[in-house]
């Protein structure tokens, strides 16, 4: 068994300045993880990146240091302590990487996330009742892959395609008033379920419509496709934490998305940012090549400035269309970036 991740941790020191070997571990490990999740085709926002489709050396490549600041920098040195004294922590640092897309997922694409949630709870009810059955179950659970049988199915069925099924859920009594709630992560302020008994009636609406077997991954992108244009269409905070408000309780589905507040940092947090600001733009300082230098400043600069301004960190394409620049240029000067806040990272106390 390989343990890229364990080796690196051992090797690198008190400095987590990733290298190739781990880069590539790290590369393969996030593609692997978007290709579970049915990611690899939809669009980067979903995760909160830019491009209608994945660039390998733009959204993805901020995906994957979005991942490594996430699963390694900021658990460093405990997972360095789990290093020296197991035989590795593959898991662990996979554990993580599975945390930060469901982090994401649920920041950027509320309605679909929620939507597969309320859609793998109802096949886990509608199985442990007996209406559903599976394939085959791993540890994991139902999955993309799982192929879902009604109870008396054939063997000889084959899977209904995901145009069918979202077919048959126009059919179901109800469907537009349930989709609010499908878009709805957990239990309302009541305690309630968002979907409540709809759960088994709505999925054996599909076998009434002659659905007969299909595949988890087709009932969920199906269930999403009608969530998501709803929610977007009705909220006016894409990209930011929100949840759904109970409107009038004697309409069904009625309600709004509203953005969520966080706390205040307070101001000992926000200090201690501008420290660290001040400390990296010290150390870039210090860089010898004058060329190398004002590139990284102007970088760190817009990065600095769309913190201060609320905003997503811009992508390295936009990057290089601000400072008219090639992407590969910024591509070199966000790696270097990269390894000069690991390093002051590394070194803070605590």
């Amino acid at each position: 068994m390989k343990t890229p991740f364990s080796d690196f941790l051992r090797r690198c020191g008190s400095l987590a300045v990733p290298d190739a070997e781990l880069w590539s571990a790290l590369h393969a490990a996030v593609w692997r993880h978007l290709a579970r999740r049915g990611l690899r085709s939809a669009p980067p926002r979903y995760l909160g990146y830019g491009h209608a489709k994945w660039r390998m050396d733009d959204d993805f490549e901020d995906l994957v240091l979005d991942c490594y600041q996430y699963a390694f920098i900021q658990r460093f040195r405990r997972l360095r302590e789990h290093a020296a004294t197991k035989p590795n922590v593959e898991g662990l640092i996979h554990r993580n990487i599975e945390h930060f897309f469901t982090e994401r997922q649920q920041r950027y694409d509320p309605a679909g996330y929620a939507a597969y949630v309320n859609a793998r709870n109802a096949v886990n009810d509608a199985m442990h009742a007996g209406l559903l059955h599976a394939a085959a179950v791993g540890k994991r659970g139902v999955t993309n892959s799982t192929v879902l049988s009604f109870a008396g199915t054939s063997g000889s069925a084959m899977p209904t395609t995901a145009e069918s099924i979202r077919e048959a859920l126009h059919g179901v009594e109800g469907w537009k008033k349930l989709l609010p709630r499908l878009a709805q992560c957990g239990r309302g302020p009541k305690g309630d379920d968002p979907v409540g008994a709809w759960r088994l009636a709505w999925l054996d609406a599909l076998r009434v419509a002659g659905i007969k077997r299909f595949y988890f991954k087709d009932l969920v992108d199906s269930v999403k496709a009608e969530v998501r244009p709803l929610w977007y269409s009705q909220h006016a905070h894409p990209g930011g934490p929100v949840a759904w408000e109970d409107g009038d309780a004697s309409k069904p589905g009625a309600g709004a998305w509203v953005p969520l507040l966080g706390p205040d940092d307070g101001f000992d947090e926000r200090d201690a940012w501008e420290h660290l600001v001040d400390e990296i733009a010290r150390e870039i300082a210090r860089v010898k090549q004058k060329r190398v230098r004002d590139r990284v400043q102007n970088i760190f600069r817009e990065l600095v400035d769309a913190v201060r301004r609320g905003e997503n960190a811009p992508s390295q394409a936009e990057l290089a269309r601000r400072l008219g620049v090639p992407t590969s240029s910024i591509h070199d000067g966000c790696k270097l970036l990269r390894e000069i806040t690991a390093r002051r990272q590394a070194e803070k106390p605590g």
